[in-house]
């Protein structure tokens, strides 16, 4: 069931991004031959006016053909000032810009319904901020990142005295290549700056 929902998910995400992009050339006045959601082969087309709708069968996305959207394309008198290269900047840059818009717009829908429907949520932030994790427990103290501008040396070396006075860590890390690639060792250490 999940497959469904992402997939589901997902051609909403390609359908509202690819009507950015047809709403954006219909509206500034380009010629739109077809709108796809999928890519071909195609199992339901209809035309509708000078566009054509198609459903495609390989879900991986969608598509808006405008005309023109090569300066090469060889196109018909009657259609060659609609196409998409002989435009205005400031149009292509729309209709292009139009399909991301979208989906900040969804985005911005989702967080609306989100809190609507269950309002804000206290994730444990104000129980870390007080030293607490969210089961009640307590955290080691954390310091303001300016009190790290009030170190003097003898504080800076104090630390590093204490951390070298702690035992190497030694520990196995799975190799990169897969399970049966033997793991790779390394031990960590601390070594005060210009030492080697």
């Amino acid at each position: 069931m999940s497959w469904v929902l992402a997939l589901a998910g997902f051609s909403a995400l390609i359908l509202l991004h690819e009507f950015g992009h047809f709403a954006a050339a219909k509206a500034v006045g380009m010629r739109v031959e077809r709108f796809s959601l999928f890519f071909p082969p195609h199992v339901l087309k209809r035309k509708s006016g000078e566009t054509e709708y198609a459903l495609g069968t390989i879900p991986i996305g969608g598509y808006v053909k405008i005309s023109g959207m090569s300066p090469a394309e060889n196109l018909p008198d009657d259609v060659r000032d609609r196409a998409y290269h002989a435009q205005p900047v400031w149009k292509r840059m729309v209709v292009i810009a139009a399909g991301p818009a979208m989906n900040f717009v969804l985005a911005l829908l989702l967080i609306i319904l989100f809190f609507t429907a269950f309002g804000p949520r206290d994730l444990g932030v104000a129980a870390i901020q007080k030293g607490q994790r969210p089961d009640g427990r307590m955290l080691a103290p954390i310091m303001p990142w300016h009190a790290f501008a009030n170190f003097t040396k003898q504080d800076v070396d104090a630390i590093v005295a204490y951390l070298r006075s702690l035992p190497p860590v030694a520990n196995k890390v799975p190799g990169p290549f897969g399970p049966n690639e033997p793991p790779t060792s390394f031990v960590m250490k601390v070594v005060p700056p210009g030492a080697k």
